[in-house]
Formats: C-alpha cells, sequence, structure tokens
C-alpha cells in the first residue's frame, strides 16, 4: 500500500513535501492523515461496502490520496 501511495504522488505532485499516515480499520476502511508543505489536510476516509480491499481498491485511495497532495502543494506556491 505504502509502495503504491508513493507512486502515485510521484505522478501527480513530485516535487510535494507531504507525510501521510495511513490507517486500516477493519479490513474494508481505509484512512490517511495528511501534511503538505506543513499544513494538515482534512482526513482521506476510503471504504469498501462489499468486501476486503482489493488491489484496485488501494490504487483508487492511491490516486485520491495523491490528488489531494497535489492540489494542496499547488495552492502552497
Amino acid at each position: 500500500m505504502c509502495a503504491e501511495i508513493e507512486r502515485a504522488v510521484a505522478r501527480a505532485a513530485p516535487t510535494a513535501h507531504y507525510d501521510i499516515e495511513v490507517r486500516v480499520l477493519p479490513k474494508s476502511r481505509l484512512i490517511a492523515s495528511l501534511t503538505v508543505s506543513g499544513r494538515a489536510l482534512p482526513e482521506q476516509h476510503f471504504a469498501m461496502m462489499d468486501g476486503e480491499l482489493d488491489t484496485g481498491a488501494v490504487q483508487r485511495f492511491a490516486a485520491t490520496v495523491a490528488e489531494a497532495i497535489a492540489q494542496a502543494a499547488k495552492a502552497a506556491k
């Protein structure tokens, strides 16, 4: 999961300075706490209602997190 997030952020915001903490709640929920350029962003929540997290779900979560980081990095400039 971490590698997938790193790849997504590298594509979306290669120069962004960010910290991320991902929490996995019962096997179908993810929460990411993000800080970009020293500014805390709203938590990102992701859930699978019909089963456990799979590769596609992790990729979608990573893309969502990367987009939030990219937008915050752009706003910080």
